[in-house]
Order: structure tokens, then C-alpha cells, then sequence
């Protein structure tokens, strides 16, 4: 008989979950897509307007080329820093208190509506965890344009004898910056998932008042080794977001795949956090 895993057990709680307390669950769901993909509209229709991306003419300069190249970054370091207040203020806060509406359906308890605001309701523990979570996806952004820029100046400067035109510099200098980019776009992946249950451990009650650090080191140790276990489930979240695409004409997205992927996550939280407390309780009985 095949022993139980995360994934298998996250199936069983989510579905017991879907079963009981779906309603609560479809709403979380919403406000988790809401919170979600409207930073990334946000996004996308700020890096689309007109000026955003500077156009290379034929009579563009080296250090013009390069100015450029600064104006670019500088454009989307703004950018970012206003997607950081919409998210500090706003989307985080609702995201995570929604997760916990889910949390309780998995627990087997009555959702409340008002589980929605406890971030709101805990803003310095919860604050302090946002301001952890933002900042191990910015460092990364910054070591990215550090290394862009030195990248975009290496580059210019073996182009210039190669390349009577500077305006011709501009693509290989922005694929040069997209390149360096990728090795920090996955250490930030990475940092997020070790930290992604810290939000909700920053309002669970059952973990006690341990603040904004305190939630944070607590996520990292909930997901310390847990890399391909939850890899697993992400997966089939995913599966379950494609699948409803095609089911009631598009709305089972709403019905059965947010619903499912929110259940998959919180599900994944309370047995992380289920075994990380029987194994504190087994460590206090053995001394």
C-alpha cells in the first residue's frame, strides 16, 4: 500500500474541503484571481504606454544608446515601486485574508467574511511579513539592474567597432539585460515560495502572535525540504486552473478550478504546519 504524501493528503483535505464549504471557497478563489492578475494588468498597461519603451534612431550616439538603456530601467524601477504600494496596501492584505477563509474550510470550521480583513486587523505582524516578502523579490530586481547595466556597457563597448551604427546597439543591449535577468528572476521565484505561507501564519491564530519575522522564519521552516512535495501539488493546482477552463463554458473556472487551487494551497499549509507541530510536541516530550 503507497504510503501517504503531501500531495495525496492535500487531495483528500481539499476535496473534503470542496464538499462542505465550496461557496466560501469560490470566493476566496475570485479574490485570490482579483488580487492576483489586476497588479499584473496594472502592470502591462503602464509598460505599454506611449514613451515607456524609448525607440533608437539612426543618428543615436554611444553614450545616447546608453542613456536609453538607463531611462528603461529607471522606468521600471518606478513602475515597480508603485505595483509595491498596490500590493503592501491592498493586495497582500486581501490575497492572505482570503487563503484563511480557506484554511478554516480545510480545518472543517464555519468560514467567516470577516477573516477577509485580519490582515488589517494585525498590521504590524502581517505588515512586517509583506515588507520580507516584497523585499526578497526586490533585492533580486536590484542585483538585476546592477548586472544589466554593467552587462549593457560591456556589451556597447564590443559593439563599437563592429557597428558603425549606434542605433543598432538598442536590441542586443535589451537582450543582453533580459538575459542577465534570468538567474535572479529564479532566485526570487524561489525566495517566494520558501516564504508564501508566511502571510497566513502572521494571522493564524493557531500559531500564536509571532509577527512579522516570527511568520516568516515560520514559513521557511514549513517548506524546508518540501521543494518537489509542493512542486506537486503547484502542478495540480495548474491542472485543475486548465482544466475547468473547458467545463460550463468557461465559468467552471470560477465553480471548480480557483476553488480547487485555493483548497490545494491551504491544504498544503495545514499539514506543513500539522507536522511541524508534532514534531515540536515529539522533541518536548522526548526531554
Amino acid at each position: 500500500m503507497p504510503q501517504p504524501t503531501l500531495r495525496s493528503d492535500a487531495r483528500v483535505l481539499a476535496s473534503t474541503a470542496l464538499d462542505h464549504h465550496r461557496p466560501a471557497l469560490v470566493w476566496a478563489g475570485i479574490l485570490t484571481a482579483l488580487t492576483t492578475v489586476v497588479p499584473l494588468m496594472v502592470g502591462a498597461i503602464a509598460l505599454l504606454q506611449p514613451g515607456a519603451i524609448p525607440t533608437a534612431t539612426a543618428t543615436m550616439q554611444a553614450d545616447e544608446a546608453l542613456q536609453a538603456l538607463g531611462s528603461v530601467l529607471a522606468s521600471a524601477g518606478l513602475r515597480a515601486l508603485v505595483s509595491i504600494g498596490f500590493l503592501l496596501l491592498l493586495a497582500l492584505p486581501l490575497s492572505y485574508g482570503a487563503a484563511y477563509i480557506g484554511v478554516r474550510a480545510i480545518r472543517g470550521e464555519l468560514p467567516r467574511t470577516a477573516d477577509l480583513l485580519l490582515p488589517f486587523q494585525r498590521p504590524i505582524a502581517f505588515g512586517g511579513f509583506a515588507l520580507l516578502l516584497i523585499a526578497s523579490g526586490l533585492v533580486p530586481l536590484v542585483m538585476w539592474v546592477i548586472a544589466a547595466v554593467a552587462a549593457g556597457v560591456v556589451v556597447t563597448l564590443a559593439l563599437l567597432g563592429s557597428t558603425p551604427d549606434p542605433a543598432d546597439m538598442m536590441l542586443p543591449m535589451l537582450w543582453t539585460v533580459l538575459l542577465v535577468g534570468v538567474p535572479f528572476i529564479f532566485i526570487s521565484i524561489y525566495f517566494q515560495f520558501r516564504l508564501v505561507f508566511g502571510g497566513i501564519a502572521a494571522i493564524d491564530p493557531s500559531c500564536g502572535r509571532v509577527g512579522g519575522w516570527g511568520s516568516t522564519v515560520l514559513s521557511w521552516r514549513l517548506t524546508r525540504g518540501q521543494n518537489l512535495p509542493l512542486s506537486w501539488v503547484a502542478w495540480d493546482a495548474l491542472l485543475a486552473l486548465g482544466a475547468s477552463v473547458f467545463r460550463d463554458f468557461g465559468l467552471g473556472i470560477v465553480t471548480r478550478g480557483l476553488p480547487e487551487f485555493v483548497a490545494l494551497f491551504c491544504a498544503s499549509y495545514e499539514l506543513l504546519l500539522r507536522r511541524l507541530q508534532e514534531q515540536s510536541t515529539s522533541r518536548h516530550g522526548s526531554q
